[in-house]
C-alpha cells in the first residue's frame, strides 16, 4: 500500500493549480487566452490543418477544454470545470516526469485533436 499512497500523496501537487476566473464556467469558456490574440482555440483545432507545435501548454489546456466541451462531456457527465482542469494538469505534471520523450502531454493534445477532427468528419 505505500506504492500506491505515495503515488496519490505525490499527485495532489496539481491542486497547487488557482483556476482563472474566465475558465471557471463551460458557457462563458474563452475563445482566446487573455493577451494572446494569436490563437482562436475554437477555430483552429478542428481542422486537420491544425499545427499543435503553436501552442504553449496553457493554450494546449484551453484547447482539451473547447474538444470537451464541443463533445458535450460536461453534460453527459455531470463535471465541473475545475475537475476538468484538475485532470489535464494532473495529465500535464505526470507527463513531464515520464522517461520516454515521445509520449508528453503535446502528443496527448496532438491525438486528443486528431480525434475530434475523426469524430466530426464522421458524425
Amino acid at each position: 500500500m505505500g506504492g500506491a499512497a505515495s503515488a496519490l500523496e505525490g499527485s495532489k501537487i496539481s491542486l497547487i493549480h488557482e483556476i482563472p476566473q474566465e475558465l471557471q464556467s463551460w458557457a462563458s469558456l474563452p475563445q482566446l487566452l487573455p493577451g494572446d490574440e494569436s490563437y482562436d482555440a475554437s477555430k483552429d483545432f478542428r481542422s486537420w490543418e491544425f499545427d499543435i507545435w503553436q501552442l504553449n501548454n496553457e493554450q494546449m489546456v484551453l484547447m482539451s477544454m473547447h474538444i470537451c466541451n464541443d463533445f458535450n462531456f460536461p453534460t453527459l457527465f455531470g463535471f465541473e470545470t475545475s475537475v476538468w482542469l484538475h485532470f489535464v494538469w494532473e495529465v500535464q505534471r505526470l507527463m513531464s516526469i515520464t522517461t520516454n520523450p515521445y509520449h508528453n502531454f503535446r502528443h496527448i493534445m496532438d491525438v486528443s485533436q486528431s480525434v475530434s477532427c475523426i469524430v466530426n468528419q464522421f458524425s
